[in-house]
């Protein structure tokens, strides 16, 4: 089965256009009914980035040079929002030198078009978007891994959590939770852009991963924030598996551009005996919370320990 299109042959995917041009939203009505299901469109940058926010689409053609806000802004919006975040964008503008290409492009879209394009070649980057699209999709939602840092997905973090509770009111074998929460990572996407971002999530990620005892379990609960599962660890070793973690961050060297980041984190940690999952997780939390307001980079532990 074609891979964007429903069972019954039909186009099933939802596209965006946002553009101040009156001509490329009739281009994007002429030539691209048909390669998809259904095109709304926006002529204000703002109202277009609404729409997003509110609504659920499949790819988004953005133009560039638009009153208000242009084009990168709503791309830089697009690619720090979670919802929005994977949805492919693809430029189709009249600018054609090197650095708006490579600006775009560094700013996550994953394609660059000048006008006039080519209908046949419109169509074609477009169902390429949406195949690559579906796929990331399909790899999310049958996999329980975060694509991006390679840690536990979100969804496993309650699962496994409420496991560890049960085994210890069955056993008596001690776990503690561990909250991490990359410091300044929204500056850092707005000054560095989605690519070095994710980069920084990845890199992240793979410390995390490799800084695991055999038996503790790594989630990313969202953009920039983590959660360890620290088992069968008494209270009293916990900080110091912690703060190694904190320290193999620190020592990240990340590569961007002409610059090298590096980057810290903060972290909370609480402990059993407290059975109550949401309890636990909420002094955790605020032992983060009270790291950052201590400076950040460093380590809050929650009262019990």
């Amino acid at each position: 089965m074609n891979m964007d299109s429903s069972r019954d042959g039909k186009p099933r995917f939802r596209l965006l256009a946002i553009d101040d041009d009156a001509g490329m939203h009739n281009l994007v009505d002429r030539h691209l009914d048909g390669v998809v299901a259904e095109i709304r469109h926006a002529t204000l940058p703002e109202v277009g980035l609404k729409m997003a926010m509110e609504q659920d689409f499949d790819v988004i053609l953005l133009g560039v040079d638009m009153p208000g806000m242009d084009g990168f802004q709503v791309c830089r919006h697009l690619k720090a929002t979670r919802r929005t975040r994977f949805v492919p964008v693809i430029f189709l503008t009249g600018r054609d030198d090197p650095a708006s290409i490579a600006y775009g492009l560094d700013l996550g879209a994953v394609d660059f078009l000048t006008k006039p394009t080519p209908p046949l070649e419109l169509q074609a980057r477009v169902r390429v978007a949406l195949r690559q699209y579906d796929m990331v999709n399909h790899f999310i939602k049958n996999s329980h891994l975060d694509p991006l840092s390679g840690l536990l997905a979100a969804e496993q973090f309650e699962v496994n959590l409420k496991r560890a509770l049960h085994r210890y009111e069955r056993s008596q074998i001690p776990f503690c939770l561990l909250i991490l929460d990359l410091d300044r990572f929204k500056h850092l996407n707005e000054r560095y852009g989605f690519n070095a971002a994710n980069e920084v999530l990845r890199r992240v990620g793979s410390v995390i991963h490799g800084g695991l005892r055999n038996n503790d379990l790594a989630h990313r609960l969202k953009e920039d924030r983590f959660g360890i599962l620290l088992e069968d660890i008494f209270p009293e070793k916990a900080p110091e598996a912690a703060n190694r973690l904190l320290d193999s961050v620190r020592r990240l060297k990340i590569p961007v551009g002409s610059e090298v980041l590096t980057v810290t984190m903060s972290a909370g940690l609480a402990c059993v005996p407290s059975n109550d999952q949401k309890k636990l997780y909420d002094l955790a939390y605020q032992a983060m919370k009270q790291a950052k307001v201590k400076g950040r980079d460093r380590l809050g532990v929650a009262q019990q320990v």
